[in-house]
């Protein structure tokens, strides 16, 4: 089988991306990178990181970076690069042409475009349904995820008609627990509706309270399968695709958490993804345990696990 993923790491995050020695095709053949950090604010932060990040990316023989539909027909570990914070007063024309496919609209707080989960009740701006709009005639996806739910539900009124592609790249059940950097089932009921696809992640912190296994997961992931159907359901990790030191991996998280939980809505921990997935393996340990949980067929594991994300890159990549 071949993997894809909606929101991966090829190291630690905010780590340059250098792939693991053993990470190949066969155990990521598909994954959406984060190029800039969520903590630069500027378009010439932006492209500053996303360049250089781009740099090592182009260095590693076994990379392909996709841009049009037809790069996925590659062999290589193929990535799709995006942005979980979009720039003040961003011009998506230049970050299109810069190579960036996926952009959220915001990330915790506050922005010039709408809010973020820190308040739930955060509403689109002016600014924001320009964005939106410039999103769809650059021909860039919009990544739901992170944003408040008032400000995507106001989004998901207007989407089809501006022929938006949106998606959650990797959001959890809010029914299933209440962090707000997860979504209410209607809200990812109406993404499937108009098109767009809904990523699981694998962070213990947003899937449960204190349980750091891979059970809060699978209830997610059994939960959105129910509402959203097979055909539109696909792994967004938000992982490192490598094996970490314990400790180094602990300290790595504390460091990170001072730059990404500054309203302190967040609240992460360690260890942040299941220890079974500390592995450039992670993919097929979530098979392994499909498998061995017996609840889907090889058809739709095959479809949540790879096909439902290369189908949808497919329709809403330019064509090439």
């Amino acid at each position: 089988m071949k993997y894809a993923d909606f929101l991966a790491f090829l190291a630690p995050e905010g780590k340059p991306p250098v792939a693991d020695p053993e990470l190949t095709q066969e155990l990521l053949s598909l994954a959406h990178l984060t190029s800039a950090p969520p903590w630069v604010k500027t378009m010439e932060e932006v492209l500053k990181y996303h360049r250089e990040y781009r740099r090592v990316l182009e260095s590693q023989p076994k990379i392909k970076i996709v841009e049009t539909a037809k790069d996925l027909q590659n062999d290589n570990i193929k990535v799709v690069l995006g942005l979980q914070n979009p720039p003040e007063n961003a011009d998506l024309v230049k970050l299109y042409k810069e190579g960036i496919r996926i952009t959220t609209l915001a990330y915790e707080g506050k922005n010039q475009y709408g809010s973020g989960f820190a308040d739930l009740n955060g509403e689109l701006t002016q600014e924001g349904w320009l964005f939106a709009l410039s999103c769809s005639r650059a021909g860039l996806i919009l990544d739901l995820s992170h944003a408040s739910h008032a400000t995507v539900r106001e989004i998901l009124q207007y989407a089809k008609k501006m022929h938006l592609p949106i998606v959650a790249s990797h959001s959890g059940l809010y029914s299933e627990y209440d962090h707000p950097r997860n979504l209410p089932l209607g809200i990812m009921r109406h993404i499937v509706d108009c098109g767009g696809i809904v990523g699981i992640p694998t962070l213990t912190f947003i899937l449960h309270g204190w349980d750091n296994d891979l059970k809060p997961f699978f209830r997610h992931l059994y939960g959105v399968l129910n509402i959203c159907g097979e055909d539109s359901v696909v792994i967004g990790g938000d992982g490192p695709y490598c094996t970490q030191d314990l400790g180094e991996w602990e300290r790595h998280i504390g460091e990170l958490s001072k730059k990404l939980d500054t309203l302190g809505k967040f609240k992460p921990r360690f260890p942040h993804h299941p220890f079974a997935l500390n592995t450039p393996r992670r993919m097929e340990v979530l098979e392994a345990e499909m498998k061995k949980r017996g609840w889907l067929p090889s058809s739709v594991r095959e479809k949540i696990l790879s096909k439902n994300l290369f189908k949808f890159l497919e329709r809403n990549l330019p064509q090439g």
